[in-house]
């Protein structure tokens, strides 16, 4: 009793077990953490971060768009000069409440129920070099130019980052236009606090910081929570037991939860 409190199942991970299944997932699913444009996924060598033990390949690297050069674009086409990136993501490390197994920077605090965590990101880019503007004529009359250039120049620079996770789950409709829909569970996600590492001038740090807030936010957390609301609300078909407060709990080197399982029904 004292460790379900009375609900149908009671589940734990350790923060030293949850390492381990990161590390699997790093190695099992590489495309979740490397996302490049299409210059990388021709050249995957030329990506700063390179797994040790074999270099990065295509199909480990999740396709994006590049960046478009501002004023290259051919009027009417989708010709342009293009700056070509990967991002990448790596040492990823978690600890739940209370601080045990990483040392952050102050302006990271960590309380009961919360969960902060590490990791090292790399940006690489390949922009053009040795650029020719050379000018045509189009159907009437008018000048326009094409551009050509010798190549590419790859630039990289890496960085730490520390940031807090609140979670929990809340109870939603299933039907939000439906006020008789059924709840249904819905995790809910938040980074509460990024920091990267000191920059100069501190504004292109708080944009840094904005960015990268924004891309593991919705870019990485909402990605994997919808994956695993599915696996544990409609595939394992349990909700969480509101009897219990807080549920999930985050203490002791712990995430824990109370679920009611309709499978025991």
């Amino acid at each position: 009793m004292s460790l379900t409190q009375g609900a149908d199942v009671y589940a734990a991970v350790h923060e030293k077990g949850l390492k381990k299944i990161i590390q699997a997932v790093m190695i099992k699913r590489p495309m979740f953490f490397n996302h490049g444009t299409q210059y990388f996924l021709d050249h995957p060598e030329k990506a700063h971060y390179q797994p040790s033990g074999s270099p990065l390949k295509s199909d480990q690297i999740t396709g994006e768009d590049p960046f478009a050069i501002p004023e290259t674009k051919i009027p009417d086409t989708d010709i342009a000069l293009y700056v070509h990136y990967i991002y990448q993501i790596f040492n990823i490390k978690i600890d739940f409440f209370p601080k045990s197994l990483i040392s952050y920077p102050a302006e990271i605090s960590i309380n009961e129920n919360e969960t902060v965590f590490t990791a090292t990101s790399a940006l690489t880019i390949a922009h053009p070099i040795n650029i020719t503007a050379i000018p045509e004529l189009d159907s009437e009359g008018n000048i326009q130019y094409r551009y050509d250039f010798e190549g590419y120049n790859i630039l990289a620079t890496q960085m730490n980052l520390w940031g807090r996770i609140g979670f929990d789950v809340v109870m939603e409709r299933r039907d939000l236009k439906d006020l008789n829909s059924a709840e249904i569970p819905k995790l809910r996600l938040k980074i509460e606090k990024l920091e990267i590492d000191d920059l100069a001038p501190n504004s292109l740090e708080e944009i840094i910081e904005v960015l990268a807030t924004i891309t593991g936010q919705y870019g990485y957390l909402e990605k994997n929570k919808l994956a695993l609301e599915k696996i544990i609300f409609e595939i394992m078909s349990v909700s969480i037991d509101t009897n219990i407060v807080p549920n999930p709990a985050i203490n002791e080197d712990q995430a824990k939860v109370w679920l009611k399982g309709e499978f025991l029904e």
